[in-house]
């Protein structure tokens, strides 16, 4: 989406280097101040807080913060590293593709109430395509420091992309230490599955460094490390994990569900607020980052870089988003007082948004001049609970996963009905679906201005068949949740690194082979990732007191891994486990319903990996799929990522006798994580020029028995 903003050098800029001090608020009546001390450092005060901001680089330094008449230094470098143990700072960090940030840099404020500051990196056109504005505001009786971004590109930029962009406070351990040295993460609602409070207690840098020192564990993968027989582990407190890795995804969190999270220690707590998702990417079902940052803007767990094509002229708004500092008094006693006093800020945020003129030249819209939506999409399988049926707002012409470029919104409908409001001028593409129903439902060109716009539609099932599916596995609501090691005992999203050892272990009995049978088998019985390979690091083992090597078969393997591996002439992390079966009948009724065999699936994920169906042995090698986008949760701790669809088409000749068993082969050449699937016998081919339904791939074959995929003309 692209929207106007103000030319390239018409805003007041200062250049660095500057030395010139002096202090603003005497021509202003407020107590907000700004002092050049240095060209590297500006000092800022407000009524509650100071801090040094470096205009070369973004650095905010030196943060003091008066809650309840107590002053404390967040960044205060003497204690040494943060919890995480990065240096101690607030600094943002950009995922940028293009080359390291070398244009120049230029710095400017605004103060007027309210106090702006920007630091500016420019573009340079051949090599640097993009220029990066980081924004920090502060005003008085708030205590806490907005920030936002600003993205341009202009007609002289090649292409370029975005991505992985986070926002980082790195407090020192003191400032968020309980009296037992542990500091507590405090997050409400992380997930479809995991609504409610979840509060997660770890060890701060002061008191783990003995610990680490004398058994630090062992890595298992990049910034994963194992500490399950350690001290440390031991002392590591998260409610429902078997085992205690460190790894920074565990702490995430779904974009659809998240106000607000942050750390609570003795005295004080800090919270990442999201007052708007409208500038991250997507969609709803996009997970980010909910540690000590905020991570808002990746491509991890599904979405995409924000990409710009060469010459395009482009501005692009991310935020702004809010550090909230509070701190325990008479009112708020306990972690859930102050995350609800962190949620409550965001009205004022928003009213404060809505007049401050800087921002507002960046791209930002007041209310008052913002339109809504009113959705109706009528369809029979609507969720009796509301928060089951999501209309999406994103780019328009573009699957939500993948928006990037432009705003987005969600609402919770009931039977399909919802109104959005507060939505941005501009052209969206409407998605609809529900959770537990297949297919979605999406209209494109959707207008909205300063008033309302209405949509109708009508989202129905995606069924190929008039009669009942043969047999379904598992349920359409975008998570591998209900499957094998998908979820703890008390039905939340499993984020124990996923059990990834366990999956080895399960499948033991069998060699590897998972053999699923329609009738007796239940979901429970399916993992919730197929693998084609024995991941070593991945898988882990159990840490055995030793800290020489790292690989998992170190210690312990399933016996048919090592067989299995040589008899190949492998080693066991070449290994790769047979293909998984499933063996079901059907009667003569069944399948005189239609000429086609078809079997729908849906993927929660894929990681770099084909999917290949058999039916019978028959037509090898020919219904070959390779899903549109890649995303990886079985090693993020999550159970959902990028949502693919396909529907593969078998002849009903391929089937054998009634009553007799038919096995259909999956064959994932990479790691393939279930949604569901079902089958059904229907007398149409799933052809979507037939079906009306343009959101699935269609995987068939031809008269010469080779593959022929159609891909999804718009998911």
């Amino acid at each position: 989406m692209h929207r106007s903003f103000p030319p390239r050098h018409s805003r007041r800029r200062l250049l660095l280097g500057f030395t010139a001090s002096f202090v603003l608020a005497g021509q202003f009546a407020h107590a907000v101040t700004i002092t050049e001390k240095s060209s590297t450092e500006w000092d800022v005060t407000t009524d509650t807080l100071s801090f040094a901001l470096n205009p070369t680089n973004s650095n905010i330094s030196n943060l003091e913060v008066t809650l309840n008449g107590v002053k404390t230094n967040w960044l205060d470098t003497s204690y040494g590293d943060s919890p995480f143990g990065h240096a101690v700072g607030f600094y943002p960090l950009n995922g940028y593709s293009g080359a390291t940030k070398t244009g120049a840099t230029t710095a400017g404020y605004h103060l007027n109430g309210y106090l702006d500051m920007w630091i500016t990196k420019a573009d340079i056109p051949g090599s640097d395509p993009l220029e990066v504005e980081n924004h920090f505001v502060v005003r008085d009786g708030d205590p806490g420091i907005h920030f936002y971004q600003v993205l341009r590109h202009f007609s002289g930029d090649g292409a370029t992309g975005f991505g992985n962009a986070a926002i980082n406070f790195f407090c020192s351990s003191n400032a968020i230490s309980q009296s037992n040295g542990t500091t507590l993460l405090y997050q409400v609602n992380t997930g479809p599955n995991n609504i409610g409070v979840d509060e997660q207690t770890f060890p701060t840098t002061a008191y783990t460094t003995g610990l680490v020192a004398s058994n630090p564990g062992r890595q298992v993968q990049a910034e994963t490390v194992d500490y399950t027989k350690s001290a440390l582990g031991n002392y590591l407190s998260e409610a429902g994990l078997a085992r205690e890795f460190i790894t920074k995804y565990n702490y995430s969190t779904y974009q659809q569900y998240h106000l607000a999270h942050g750390y609570v220690g003795a005295n004080n707590a800090f919270w990442w607020v999201v007052p708007s998702p409208e500038t991250m990417i997507g969609g709803p079902t996009k997970q980010f980052l909910s540690g000590i940052e905020l991570e808002y803007a990746s491509a991890h767990l599904g979405g995409s870089n924000i990409n710009f094509t060469a010459g395009q002229v482009a501005n692009r708004l991310l935020g702004p988003f809010y550090l909230h500092l509070n701190a325990f008094n008479s009112t708020n006693t306990t972690a859930a007082s102050l995350y609800n006093d962190a949620v409550n800020s965001i009205p004022g945020c928003l009213s404060f948004y809505d007049s401050e003129g800087i921002l507002l030249s960046n791209g930002y819209r007041a209310r008052s001049n913002r339109g809504s939506v009113v959705a109706n999409i009528a369809g029979s399988k609507w969720s009796t609970s509301s928060s089951n049926n999501i209309i999406v707002l994103s780019d328009n012409n573009t699957y939500m996963q993948e928006s990037s470029a432009g705003f987005q919104y969600w609402g919770y409908a009931n039977e399909g009905n919802v109104t959005i409001p507060d939505v941005m001028p501009g052209t969206y593409r409407l998605t609809a679906y529900s959770l537990g129903t297949w297919g979605l439902y999406h209209i494109d060109n959707v207008v909205v201005g300063t008033t309302t716009t209405t949509v109708n539609g009508t989202f129905n099932e995606r069924k190929f068949s008039s009669q009942s599916p043969i047999w379904t596995i598992g349920t359409p609501d975008r998570s591998a949740h209900e499957f094998m090691n998908g979820h703890l005992s008390n039905g939340f999203d499993n984020r124990d690194y996923l059990a990834i050892g366990n999956y080895w272990q399960e499948l033991e009995s069998n060699s590897g082979k998972l053999v699923y049978t329609i009738g007796s088998s239940t979901v429970n019985d399916w993992p919730f990732t197929q693998y084609n390979n024995f991941y070593p690091n991945l898988y882990a083992g159990v840490y055995g007191g030793s800290t020489s090597g790292i690989n998992g078969y170190d210690y312990i393997t399933p016996s048919y891994v090592i067989s299995g591996a040589a008899a190949e002439g492998k080693t066991p992390a070449q290994f790769s486990p047979p293909a998984w079966e499933i063996h079901f009948t059907t009667t003569a009724a069944q399948m005189a319903q239609g000429g086609y065999v078809l079997v729908s699936i849906n993927l929660a994920a894929n990681d770099t990996s084909s999917l290949q169906l058999r039916l019978n042995g028959k037509h090898k090698g020919s219904l070959l799929w390779y899903p549109r986008l890649d995303s990886d949760p079985e090693e993020r701790s999550g159970v959902a990522g990028y949502n693919n669809y396909a529907v593969f088409q078998f002849n009903t000749a391929d089937l054998l006798p009634a009553g007799q068993t038919n096995i259909l082969t999956l064959f994932a050449s990479g790691a393939s994580m279930y949604d569901a699937l079902k089958l059904e016998i229907g007398s149409q081919p799933a052809d979507p020029s037939i079906s009306g339904w343009p959101e699935y791939d269609w995987v068939y074959y031809n008269s010469s028995d080779a593959s022929t995929t159609q891909a999804a003309a718009s998911p």
